[in-house]
């Protein structure tokens, strides 16, 4: 809250709200959406004057209007009337008409947040060398006025999307020199909590989720950054496509051990690899992994291990989709009817591959082993052969090459 009450506050970011003493403007003119429309794009552009053709065709875009030159001015009028009617000031002190154009007027008597988070980033961004701790004192100013986008409810309004990056850039800037600036001086709670605001806003941000990692570590709560961790890695590499990246690969290592504090009690580093129970049928893992179990039974010479091959092939013009779709069915399947002691992996997008111990390939009953699978396969798919082929092979375990 702003301390002098006798101006017109505007609120952009996170919100609209326009408010003038402890009147709501935005609330008692709530269905004056065309209005605020104005009144919005005037704000956005204030430093340049807009003429009505261009104000009508950015944001009525869809509408036609034979005189756009009298819509406007019969709008900004209505506007200018609310402004007055709220405020006691002339609404012609708020909006300029000249040269046939239509201005927001910066010197008349209103507050913006919008102004006020700019330039305390740019002030602390100014002074972080020389005085870092009026730079921590601006930029959490800063930071505490971004609660969101620049007018989230324009989201699809083209004139709004540039403002809207800008501010954004300006935020995610400002977080990340605070974190620097906190992380120097060993203030972690601060920097914990600014990033889990920040990650709110901005989830997807490297920057900000090494910081936040990084204080977690520095107060000892290795348990909660590798928990971090794990859930944005999956966010980025299973819901957006997107590889960990390079610096939060790095601090990974750094949480498992590498590089980090040694452990000497052997009881905890076991709790610690089993902190993830067990889950019930077959061993299922990642391919790397996978390898190297089948790299460890070829140094172990074993010769009672049955390699199987299950492939999927969609059919028709949605095969690739139905596929994708019928291979989480395919990987609960060889969970329930592989034993528990086998383990398997998806080798690729369309096919998984398995490790089957203690069968003897030439004694065993392998047509019994595919049967199973596909039996309970097709028993349980909603998708019919005619759409969807599964293909099974089972193959002794070759051995390590001389």
């Amino acid at each position: 809250m702003i301390q002098d009450q006798t101006v017109l506050e505007i609120r952009t970011l996170g919100n609209f709200q326009v408010s003038y003493g402890e009147k709501i403007l935005t609330q008692e003119y709530s269905r004056s959406y065309r209005l605020w429309k104005i009144f919005k794009y005037l704000i956005t552009y204030r430093e340049q004057g807009v003429l009505p053709e261009v104000l009508v065709e950015k944001i009525w875009p869809d509408e036609d209007y034979a005189d756009a030159k009298s819509a406007v001015r019969t709008q900004v009028h209505r506007l200018r009337q609310l402004l007055t009617s709220a405020t006691g000031i002339n609404g012609s002190d708020f909006i300029l008409f000249n040269h046939g154009s239509y201005q927001w007027n910066k010197e008349c008597k209103y507050w913006l947040d919008a102004d006020q988070f700019e330039q305390l980033c740019q002030q602390a961004q100014n002074i972080k060398q020389e005085n870092p701790s009026e730079a921590i004192t601006l930029l959490q100013k800063a930071v505490a006025l971004y609660v969101g986008e620049y007018l989230p409810e324009e989201a699809y309004s083209e004139w709004a999307i540039i403002q809207r990056q800008y501010y954004n850039r300006l935020y995610l800037e400002a977080v990340v020199t605070l974190g620097d600036l906190l992380k120097d001086k060993g203030q972690y709670n601060e920097i914990i909590t600014l990033c889990e605001k920040a990650m709110n806003i901005e989830p997807c941000v490297e920057e900000i989720h090494i910081h936040y990692i990084d204080a977690l570590l520095a107060q000892g709560k290795k348990k909660l950054a590798i928990s971090h961790f794990g859930r944005i890695s999956e966010t980025f590499c299973r819901e957006m496509g997107i590889k960990p990246f390079s610096k939060m690969s790095h601090l990974y290592q750094v949480i498992q051990g590498e590089g980090g504090i040694a452990e000497h009690d052997l009881t905890l580093i076991q709790e610690d690899l089993q902190r993830s129970p067990a889950e019930a049928g077959a061993f299922f893992c990642d391919p790397i992994v996978f390898r190297s179990m089948y790299q460890l039974e070829q140094r172990r010479k074993k010769q009672n291990i049955t390699v199987g091959l299950f492939t999927l092939i969609g059919i028709g013009p949605n095969g690739l989709q139905i596929r994708a779709e019928s291979m989480k069915h395919l990987k609960e399947v060889l969970a329930s009817c592989l034993r528990k002691t086998d383990v398997f992996t998806r080798w690729n997008d369309s096919q998984f591959i398995a490790m089957l111990y203690d069968t003897d390939y030439d004694k065993a009953d392998k047509k019994k082993i595919i049967e199973k699978i596909e039996n309970c396969f097709w028993a349980t798919c909603k998708w019919d052969n005619e759409r969807l082929t599964l293909f099974s092979k089972l193959q002794p375990f070759l051995p390590a090459q001389k």
